[in-house]
């Protein structure tokens, strides 16, 4: 081969090779598609990374020919598949194959994702064990997905999800028979998803009843209209209304919030963080109000027209690692804890009597009193401690980078 044939032989294949690097690059950065079925809902979900991006109804195996459950993979992609029943004659491609035009096979072959010529099956347990799709489902997802996409199948009948901030209930029939709806299973999830704890025994067997007459049952309030939220999230805090005024019982506070809660069997009072805690016993319980609660656990609380609580806190970290939940707020602006700062930084500190002021290095401190500790506003650490400063809104954090 002569010399210049050689080279641009060479620089083709160096071409090549930083093209498919490039190539690579991009399709490892790319979230991973992956499948989710829930069979007590007959429902099948697409995701790219955490987000989900489709989701589609599905008929799934009967109660004796089950779906199987586990983790699997997609393991086989065929169009105008052939049907090999056991023990009976197989069915060419073609609109009486009662699998459609697509087969997608899961781990082992024996069960897969597939079409129908039946659509009035979809959202029933009728199967031999295998997921059938609409025709227009099925053409689309065959589309989206490769071989070796991982697909979870799970079997969850009480399942809480967010719609727009609002917790959501939602009971499906235990269609398997595997005893999941318990009214214990039942209540737990209740309080679990910021619907409180004050559900009779009636009601919950009257919700359960109805999950297994109708399919589904959804639960989409609370018993007395209210529920908690921290940092946008629902959580188990028991809400008490009387004479009006919103009450949230202290110990579930203390278990989400953190902080110490301490009895003092002489005063007979209630301490959280060493403050006394000013509030109203039910049921031998300690409850407070919302203001309590912003005082006592330096948190955001605000609410609704409906009466909801929405909870808010700032976490700080520096350079990624956890550092304090000690944000203050005063109109508005955030201030941070001075000491820990000046630890944290090991920034000069000193104290000028002639002027009765604070100074971080050169610089006066513009700083508050809380509870006589002595805070700075967020705005300024980047200028007093030489730190670069970030705000996630999404997850309410504090970044702050040496």
């Amino acid at each position: 081969m002569p010399r210049v044939m050689r080279r641009i032989f060479f620089a083709l294949i160096l071409v090549a090779l930083t093209v498919s690097r490039a190539a690579a690059v991009e399709l490892d950065e790319r979230p991973s598609l992956r499948l989710v079925l829930n069979l007590p809902a007959y429902s099948l979900y697409l995701y790219e990374g955490n987000e989900l991006i489709r989701s589609y109804r599905v008929a799934i195996g009967t109660p004796e020919h089950p779906t199987p459950i586990g983790s699997f993979r997609i393991v086989s992609k065929i169009k105008d598949p052939g049907w090999y029943p056991p023990g009976g004659p197989s069915v060419p491609p073609g609109p009486d194959n009662p699998l459609g035009g697509f087969w997608m096979g899961i781990d082992g072959d024996e069960y897969g994702i597939h079409g129908t010529i039946s659509p009035s099956s979809i959202g029933n347990a009728v199967s031999l064990g295998c997921v059938r799709m609409y025709p227009e489902d099925i053409a689309e997802l065959f589309d989206l997905i490769p071989k070796g996409t991982p697909i979870d199948i799970v079997y969850n009948t009480i399942v809480l999800r967010n719609d727009e901030g609002r917790p959501v209930l939602t009971v499906f029939r235990d269609i398997y028979r595997r005893g999941t709806n318990t009214p214990d299973a039942l209540k737990r999830a209740l309080l679990e998803g910021g619907f409180g704890s004050a559900w009779s025994d009636e009601e919950i067997e009257a919700i359960l009843a109805r999950a297994e007459a109708e399919g589904v049952a959804e639960i989409r309030s609370r018993r007395q209209g209210l529920w908690v939220t921290i940092n946008g999230d629902p959580v188990p805090v028991d809400v008490k209304v009387l004479d009006g005024l919103k009450l949230l019982r202290l110990r579930d506070l203390v278990r989400e919030l953190g902080g110490q809660l301490y009895w003092n069997p002489r005063d007979n009072r209630v301490y959280v963080n060493g403050l006394l805690a000013h509030g109203r016993r039910i049921e031998s319980r300690m409850y407070v109000g919302p203001e309590e609660v912003a005082r006592l656990f330096n948190v955001e609380v605000a609410g609704d027209e409906h009466g909801n609580v929405y909870i808010q806190y700032f976490t700080v970290y520096v350079d990624g690692n956890f550092f304090t939940r000690d944000v203050r707020f005063r109109e508005g602006r955030p201030y941070l804890p001075l000491a820990p700062l000046v630890v944290a930084t090991a920034a000069p500190v000193r104290w000028d009597l002639t002027e009765g002021a604070l100074y971080v290095g050169h610089r006066r401190l513009d700083d508050v009193l809380f509870r006589g500790r002595i805070y700075v506003p967020l705005d300024s650490v980047a200028e007093y401690f030489d730190l670069t400063v970030e705000f996630d809104p999404a997850t309410l954090s504090i970044h702050l980078w040496r």
